[in-house]
């Protein structure tokens, strides 16, 4: 598995079983790995459940930065699938990426 993966999995997990605190702390440890490792395809991902989490607990506001910052990410490494997932959770949020 890649550096940072398995903290974002736990993140996943943790969130899936409503453990919030923990999953941001995973999620936030996983951000930190991704990006001292320079991949920014596992930091968009990251940010993708992180911007979920987000959501869940503070609102779509607080969450649609969190998604434009996955978005940026994704688009820089060129990766469809977090772009997709990026755009599809900012579009659930009022102030969206495409007006």
């Amino acid at each position: 598995m890649r550096r940072g993966g398995s903290e974002l999995e736990l993140g996943r997990l943790r969130h899936a079983t409503g453990d919030l605190e923990e999953a941001a702390e995973s999620f936030a440890r996983a951000i930190a790995t991704f990006r001292a490792v320079g991949d920014q395809q596992g930091e968009a991902e990251t940010r993708n459940g992180n911007a979920a989490l987000v959501y869940a607990v503070e609102g779509p506001q607080p969450a649609l930065a969190c998604f434009r910052q996955a978005l940026e990410l994704a688009l820089s490494a060129q990766s469809p699938v977090d772009e997709a997932a990026a755009r599809a959770g900012s579009a659930r949020c009022p102030g969206t990426l495409e007006q």
